[in-house]
């Protein structure tokens, strides 16, 4: 199951979670490049968070 409709049925029934996901996953948008280390992007709706930062590459993480 791809990670944003298992989120929102999550949190449907009040259930935390939290993922690493591909950031080129069906879905998710679409980031804009990150320069540093100490940056991060982060898009959010409602009930969700997508959010990306740098570390020995990009990492993008859900969560609702």
């Amino acid at each position: 199951m791809p990670a944003r409709p298992l989120f929102k049925y999550l949190h449907r029934y009040k259930t935390g979670a939290c993922r690493a996901v591909k950031k080129n996953q069906a879905g998710l948008p679409t980031f804009e490049e990150i320069e540093g280390p100490d940056e991060q992007v982060f898009y959010h709706t409602f009930n969700l968070l997508a959010l990306q930062w740098k570390d020995k590459r990009d990492v993008t993480m859900l969560s609702p």
